[in-house]
């Protein structure tokens, strides 16, 4: 088996505002039709030698890949440089896509996590590109045609914003002359800059209430955070776990499975190309709102006044580093391991930076960045449920609380993770 994957360094945040959604919506065009093939032959062929084929796009870049027996390598990857060179952007096949990119949208509509993450995102950067959702917004995919689309894809579909992983049963050799014959006759392009204006420092929180006809209630809390080459993005992934990454996290022991006071909860650190966010977010009854919002950011502040314990510690470093080993399992999970390494860190190797970095975190270092990043005047929160006739917290509720609860332990407190 092999795994071929093109990793274009463009995703949503490379767009400008009147074109939100053009780079997802390249992920949709690029397998309908080339210069070479009609539509609807690129999946048939994929078909025929017993593989697969898709593509994914995020705020920082769009992947294309197919994985499929090795022996149709070469099948393989012509078929995926053909579609990154040489799409021809149908405007009938355009139609029928951005159809379907809009149901997309709307379930997304539907969907109340999406609703509420998106939210956090818009409220969380207000000027970095990072606030606009991957799949855009009805009014600028409804607008987006096949000039739009053309014009971005001629600004970052170059081969020198592109890294190509290959994972698999293939001859290093053999296979580096194959990409030699499909790349090199293209010349390097200047690439432009990109639209990315940086965000201005949060001093004051920031809260907003959506109200949907859904069963449970859902909080989002998000903390901004460095992008992902910062030293800290070590202890902020290890902290994120310790506070809500696992079955075993106190978020999850103590609010889901003693207090019932959610029915889900995580944390997570998102930290991308540029800056992101430490996110906690829950779905309850609307009636536990207000205890499972104190609890969680009181649980969350403690860590800023006391050393996780070592145990706790040690469990975090070997869930984070299990992870990589997981990935080495398939051949895509390899490719798509290397491909965000080559392309957010410009290193192949970074995995030995990682596992070296989080091995060096302390329970002071987990003390100090929970001290720099968790704080009450840079949280967003979002409310999402039923908010007719309920009684909500307000942004001036939500501050006092964290004023309140953001206090060092009495003496006699035991740590906040044993």
């Amino acid at each position: 088996v092999v795994a071929i994957q093109i990793w274009v360094k463009a995703g949503s945040a490379d767009e400008t505002p009147d074109v939100a959604g053009a780079a997802h919506g390249h992920e949709h065009m690029l397998f309908k039709g080339t210069t070479h093939r009609p539509v609807g032959a690129i999946a048939a062929e994929i078909e025929s030698s017993g593989g697969n084929i898709n593509a994914f796009t995020t705020a920082d870049h769009t992947v294309y890949y197919i994985v499929l027996a090795s022996r149709h390598f070469s099948t393989g990857l012509e078929i995926l440089t053909d579609a990154i060179q040489n799409s021809t952007f149908d405007p009938n096949e355009l139609d029928k896509e951005l159809q379907v990119v809009m149901e997309e949208w709307k379930r997304g509509e539907d969907s109340p996590t999406t609703r509420a993450a998106t939210e956090l995102f818009e409220i969380a950067f207000k000027q970095h590109p990072y606030g606009r959702p991957v799949i855009g917004y009805r009014e600028t995919v409804e607008a987006l045609n096949r000039d739009r689309v053309v014009h971005f894809y001629k600004r970052w579909y170059h081969p020198n914003n592109m890294t190509l992983v290959i994972v698999g049963d293939v001859d290093q050799e053999a296979a580096r002359q194959e990409v030699l014959r499909f790349f090199s006759h293209k010349p390097e392009t200047t690439l432009p800059v990109r639209p990315r204006p940086p965000e201005p420092a949060q001093t004051e929180l920031r809260l907003s209430v959506i109200g949907m006809a859904v069963e449970e209630f859902y909080f989002y809390l998000g903390f901004p955070l460095p992008p992902a080459e910062h030293e800290d993005s070590f202890a902020l992934d290890l902290l994120s776990f310790i506070v809500g990454g696992g079955e075993s996290s106190p978020l999850v022991q103590k609010l889901q499975a003693e207090q019932e006071l959610v029915n889900w909860i995580t944390a997570s650190a998102y930290t991308p190309a540029d800056s992101g966010l430490f996110i906690v977010a829950a779905a309850l009854e609307q009636e536990k709102l207000q205890p499972a919002l104190e609890q969680s950011l009181t649980m969350l502040f403690q860590y800023k006044h006391t050393l996780v314990s070592q145990t706790e510690l040690d469990r975090a470093r070997t869930n984070l580093a299990s992870d990589f080993v997981y990935r080495r399992e398939t051949v895509q999970g390899q490719a798509r391991q290397l491909g965000y390494f080559l392309t957010v860190f410009s290193d192949p190797d970074y995995e030995q930076r990682y596992l070296s970095g989080i091995a060096a975190v302390t329970a002071q270092d987990i003390q100090r960045v929970a001290r720099q990043y968790i704080n009450a005047t840079t949280a967003n929160t979002v409310i999402l449920g039923k908010t007719e006739g309920a009684t909500l917290p307000t942004t001036e509720d939500v501050a006092q609380l964290c004023q309140r609860i953001d206090q060092p332990p009495t003496q006699n407190s035991s740590p906040a993770s044993n």
